[in-house]
């Protein structure tokens, strides 16, 4: 079982420390007349899956930080200067650092790719284009064949409703009509 080590949250130096597990806390502090205890911080979702938490430092701006990006800044060194951290195994909860690597933005794209959820927003897309398509259809069905049936060619018959040949000519097939 992995020890869970500290460090700095860096530009909140003394304020606030992260964990190679993903854990974000608070240090003890002198707040005006009290002492503040130190506490773990509790993590918000995004909406997009991706944990924050909100840092305050008298002499700081008040930010809302990605966790995921607080553990690889403190525990994965970036000496190419990449620009994203990925989520290895695609849960963007998991903010373990054995979790974590420095990519580019297309080599995270391409990883996201790879996801269930990329696929199941594919899916939903080739869905909805096929509804439209089959909506088209719908929409054209009695006018392309109601022109079709008083002997236009394909050709009349997209000229007169405005629609392309192609389509006409698969409406067409559709209802074995040619």
């Amino acid at each position: 079982m992995t020890k869970e080590i500290w460090k700095p949250v860096e530009g909140y130096e003394g304020y606030y420390e992260v964990s190679n597990m993903g854990q974000v806390r608070s240090l003890p502090r002198r707040m005006h007349n009290y002492n503040k205890p130190g506490k773990i911080l509790k993590q918000q979702n995004n909406g997009h899956s991706y944990m924050t938490v909100g840092l305050h430092a008298p002499d700081k701006k008040d930010k809302h930080a990605y966790v995921h990006i607080l553990v690889a800044k403190a525990f994965i060194p970036n000496p190419e200067g990449l620009e994203e951290v990925n989520h290895k195994d695609f849960n963007k909860g998991n903010n373990a650092v054995e979790n974590l690597e420095w990519v580019t933005r297309r080599q995270n794209l391409l990883h996201f790719r790879q996801s269930a959820r990329s696929k199941r927003i594919e899916a939903g897309r080739v869905k909805k284009i096929q509804h439209k398509a089959y909506q088209r259809v719908i929409d054209h069905k009695k006018e392309i064949i109601d022109a079709y049936s008083q002997g236009l060619s394909i050709k009349e018959v997209a000229k007169k409703t405005g629609l392309g040949r192609d389509f006409v000519s698969i409406v067409l097939t559709m209802f074995d009509l040619v």
